[in-house]
């Protein structure tokens, strides 16, 4: 009987799990997806504002009017870093007093491209230059780095670098050939395998108005991003004047008219017989907000000819797995809904993510659903509440009246 009733269980539990009460959120945005294997959608200045800020109240609804399971990605730029089994092999000194071992990464090595070179505590203040060769097979060696250093410095403070970078290879085999420049033998106790990619990540320009205004010995220009708790990690400036060096100080809006500093860097443009460079960006870390001060300082120098200014942010996209053709919502402004667990969120990192379609969203509109939380019942009759205080005080005044008046 129990293996009869477990379908419809499943039945019951996963239609309770795709309904959701439309009427407590507030603001709704709807895209069109054409169908196919995936399809991604740009979350944009409206979601932004309407959304809790860490955006956990984003739910998808499809044609059907079920909850729809999305992964949520930011793009940002980061560094993957996975270690890759070695086995140390065939240490030997060379007839030069060179030190070599070889690595074998095992069949089917995955790609890595950094190697740290674990050496004896007992080693100090040297220097050595490394050659690292890589092969698929034992016996044909090609080189990946030439003429790399590790050290070691031990005196007033201690530094020591015994790490190397190599462009990514999956050779089965490496072979690492040390050779110290002060002959002193290095004693070799191991060594790591990685992978280290740095990935850049993406950024979109946020768009903008603004306005400009000047102290003695400053020059500011407040942007307005039009939306609240807009995302924006970067600013880059277009100068005319030929050569300079200025502070740039970034601030967001703090306790009443004041500006809170979130950032601060340094522009300049040489271009000398000895440097030549320039740095246009002021980079800091994200804020969400709608408005941002950029003050430049040149204090007793002419102002900068500044033309242009731009504000990049990291974008947001919901990734949606195998979804149907149709007209979907894009449903936030629920300040009590928790963040969603999906299986996607976990999956996403495995999909092939190219050649997917960037979907838009539609104008943001009050979903029609939508009831307002109520407050309290004392929130909305304050006067009831004060009513009785203030009955119960004159009572209790009364009782203490006739007590005085008995005992006296």
């Amino acid at each position: 009987m129990f293996a009869r009733a477990l379908p419809s269980l499943v039945l019951a539990a996963t239609a309770a799990a795709a309904a959701l009460d439309l009427s407590a959120w507030r603001w709704r945005q709807n895209f069109t997806v054409p169908g196919g294997a995936q399809a991604v959608v740009l979350l944009d200045g409206p979601v932004f504002d309407g959304a809790h800020e860490e955006l956990a109240d984003l739910r998808v609804i499809d044609p059907e009017g079920a909850e729809t399971p999305y992964a949520l990605e930011t793009d940002r730029a980061r560094v993957e870093d996975a270690r890759v089994p070695a086995r140390l092999l065939n240490v030997v000194r060379l007839t030069d007093g060179a030190a070599r071992f070889e690595l074998d990464l095992g069949a089917n090595a995955p790609p890595h491209d950094f190697l740290t070179l674990d050496i004896s505590p007992e080693n100090r203040n040297y220097r050595a230059a490394v050659t690292l060769e890589g092969a698929r097979e034992k016996g044909a060696w090609a080189v990946l780095k030439d003429g790399a250093s590790i050290l070691d410095f031990s005196q007033d403070f201690h530094l020591r670098y015994s790490e190397l970078y190599y462009p990514e290879s999956d050779f089965r085999h490496l072979r690492v050939t040390v050779r110290e420049k002060d002959g002193t033998p290095l004693k070799i106790i191991g060594a790591r395998v990685r992978r280290h990619a740095h990935r850049p990540g993406s950024e979109l320009p946020r768009t903008f108005s603004v306005t400009r205004s000047s102290t003695a010995v400053s020059e500011a220009w407040e942007l307005d991003f039009g939306y609240n708790k807009t995302p924006v990690h970067r600013l880059a400036v277009s100068v005319a004047t030929p050569e300079f060096k200025r502070r740039v100080v970034i601030s967001i809006p703090g306790e009443g008219n004041s500006w809170r500093p979130v950032g601060e860097s340094v522009i300049y443009r040489y271009a000398t017989g000895r440097f030549t460079g320039s740095n246009l960006t002021a980079s800091f870390h994200e804020v969400s907000t709608r408005r941002l001060r950029v003050e430049i300082f040149h204090y007793n120098d002419r102002p900068l000819t500044v033309s242009s200014l731009q504000a990049f942010g990291t974008p947001r996209r919901l990734r949606l797995k195998s979804p149907r053709a149709g007209v979907y919502s894009l449903l936030y402004g629920n300040p009590d809904a928790p963040a969603p667990r999906y299986d996607l969120a976990e999956l996403s990192a495995y999909l092939d993510k190219t050649g997917v379609p960037e979907l838009r969203l539609s104008a943001r509109q009050e979903n029609p659903g939508y009831s307002a939380p109520r407050k309290p019942w004392a929130e909305d009759h304050p006067w009831i509440l004060r009513a009785a205080l203030m009955a119960a005080l004159l009572l209790l005044g009364s009782i203490v009246l006739r007590q005085w008046r008995a005992v006296a």
